[in-house]
């Protein structure tokens, strides 16, 4: 049975959010409490700096912030103070929504292609495509953008969650006309916006998190802590989305403890991962990529090596999609996997490595394998990876463990 679990760290300022399938923990999130996410919030920004040989223009969120806008992004921009020139220029004022938080060295960057996300439907402002989740069948995403079709807005695009089909077209319109008209709104006050002013402000972090998943996969939410239990409860209702089961854990014995939390926590901050035929992963971040070596182990020693081989490949494919969502590991991810002669075993490889990068809650891709065969992934930059907030404490969650096995 699925569940969600929201939590507390007993004595380290962190809030975790686990999405659980038959007591495996399959998605870890963690939240520092004392800061702020910004993701998803829509600013009036001021352009600093144009470059055009990188193609990009460099946005004041705030006075301390800068955000990296592309200029390929810029198709539809909502202006609130518009220089001479047609095209963006230093100076200008316009509405950007940050999409992907500061990583390590690099700014936020940002986008004028606003969204609002309801439950079953995305509004867009400047992208006026119909999108339609690629997990339904060809039939229905057909008869859902025929339906969308009819009862669009030109001057917005709309992308249709994978739950849009499910439900009653009268409750997904509902939802539509209510965030056109947050849009419409939102667009026709900018001009009286100041720089630096945030006119959309998101839930808390960790509400939206559970709001963008499939209720289906999501399960139950079950929490200890009261207070997350009331603002999670005030929001739902606020926001009418009830298809979200919750429930208060009372007990005097904690859900971090119940769930050995803090064994999966140290788990997913070492180097090494075992696997269940004997081999395992080396698990490392260099400062431009992840680096992944899958190594046999004594499980490939005598006959059948290809037969062998494949297997334990094919094991490691499995094992390295979950750690991926697990220490949201993104950009470029080279893995090497254990050598094989015949190219029947490697495209079975290369397809299932393929269909499990299908169903990434934030998107992965499989891209190409070197003549080396060095398999080439990529998934989409979205939070911080595990390591990097938790990076301040790594010794705490190495205590335990011999520390030359931390990510760090």
């Amino acid at each position: 049975m699925n569940k969600t679990i929201l939590t507390r760290h007993p004595s380290l300022p962190y809030l975790f959010h686990f999405r659980m399938e038959e007591d495996i923990v399959e998605e870890l999130h963690v939240y520092p409490e004392a800061a702020d996410s910004i993701l998803g919030n829509i600013f009036v920004g001021k352009v600093q700096n144009v470059v055009k040989s990188i193609g990009a223009a460099f946005v004041l969120i705030d006075s301390e912030r800068m955000g990296y806008l592309p200029l390929d992004d810029c198709i539809h921009p909502i202006y609130v103070k518009k220089g001479s020139s047609p095209s963006i220029q230093q100076g200008d004022e316009l509405l950007i929504q940050i999409t992907r938080e500061a990583i390590a060295t690099k700014e936020y960057s940002v986008s004028t292609n606003l969204q609002l996300s309801g439950k079953f439907c995305i509004l867009t402002s400047q992208d006026r495509k119909i999108g339609v989740s690629s997990k339904l069948s060809k039939t229905v995403r057909a008869t859902l953008r025929e339906w969308m079709n009819e009862h669009r807005k030109s001057e917005y695009g709309y992308i249709l969650r994978t739950c849009s089909a499910t439900v009653e077209p009268n409750i997904r319109l509902e939802e539509i006309h209510t965030l056109e008209e947050e849009m419409d709104q939102l667009i026709q006050l900018a001009p009286y916006k100041t720089p630096f002013t945030c006119v959309k402000q998101q839930p808390a972090i960790w509400i939206r998190s559970i709001l963008n998943s499939n209720p289906e996969i999501t399960g139950p939410i079950l929490t200890d802590q009261t207070d997350l239990h009331e603002q999670l409860h005030s929001y739902l209702r606020q926001s009418s989305t009830n298809s979200f089961e919750q429930s208060l854990y009372t007990d005097s014995y904690s859900l971090w403890n119940l769930y050995s939390f803090e064994k999966v926590v140290r788990q997913a901050l070492k180097k090494k991962v075992w696997l269940p035929c004997g081999g395992y992963l080396i698990i490392e971040k260099t400062e431009a990529m992840w680096v992944i070596d899958v190594n046999s182990g004594k499980s490939i020693q005598g006959k059948q090596k290809e037969k062998n081989a494949l297997k334990v490949n094919l094991e490691a494919a499995k094992e390295i999609a979950h750690q991926m969502i697990l220490r949201n590991m993104s950009g470029i991810c080279m893995i090497d996997f254990i050598n094989m002669t015949e190219t029947e075993s490697m495209n079975q490889l290369v397809s299932t490595v393929q269909k499990l990068l299908s169903t990434d809650p934030v998107g992965a891709s499989f891209i190409d394998l070197t003549k080396l065969q060095i398999m080439e992934v990529t998934r989409t930059k979205k939070e911080r990876p595990l390591y990097e907030i938790l990076e301040k404490d790594i010794a705490f969650f190495g205590k335990t463990i011999d520390e030359t096995n931390v990510i760090c």
